[in-house]
C-alpha cells in the first residue's frame, strides 16, 4: 500500500536535466536548456493533478491493460478511478469495457484523462 508521492524535481529542461543536479528526470515543468523563458507545463504535472483528484486515500490499484498508458483505482468508498495519458503528439482512441459496460474515447496530443465510476 502506498500512502505517499514524491517528485524530487519539479523544473527541467528540454533534454530532461534538472535545472540544478546531475539526473535526468522529468519535472512538472520544463523549459528549453538555452532559453529558460520558454517553458511548459509536463504530462507528469497533469498525472498528479488526476491521481490526487480522484485516487482517494486506501485505494487499491486495480490491474488494467490497453493501448494508451493508463492506472485504475478502486477507492474504499466503492468508487473507481481509471486515468489514461496520451503522451503523443496526435490524438489517441481507445475502448474502455468495465462491469460489462463499454465506451470508447479519444485524448488529444500530450494530454490526461480520469473516468469515475460510482460504488454500487
Amino acid at each position: 500500500e502506498s500512502r505517499t508521492y514524491i517528485d524530487w524535481v519539479n523544473f527541467s529542461d528540454d533534454r530532461r536535466m534538472p535545472i540544478i543536479g546531475p539526473y535526468h528526470c522529468t519535472g512538472w515543468v520544463s523549459a528549453r536548456h538555452d532559453n529558460l523563458g520558454d517553458w511548459w507545463y509536463t504530462i507528469d504535472k497533469y498525472l498528479y493533478e488526476h491521481f490526487s483528484r480522484f485516487i482517494r486515500r486506501g485505494a487499491v490499484r486495480v490491474e488494467t491493460d490497453g493501448a494508451v498508458p493508463n492506472v485504475l483505482f478502486r477507492n474504499p468508498d466503492g468508487s473507481e478511478a481509471l486515468t489514461v495519458a496520451n503522451p503523443d503528439d496526435h490524438a489517441r482512441r481507445f475502448s474502455v469495457e468495465r462491469d460489462g459496460e463499454r465506451f470508447d474515447a479519444e485524448l488529444p496530443a500530450r494530454s490526461v484523462g480520469s473516468y469515475l465510476w460510482q460504488g454500487r
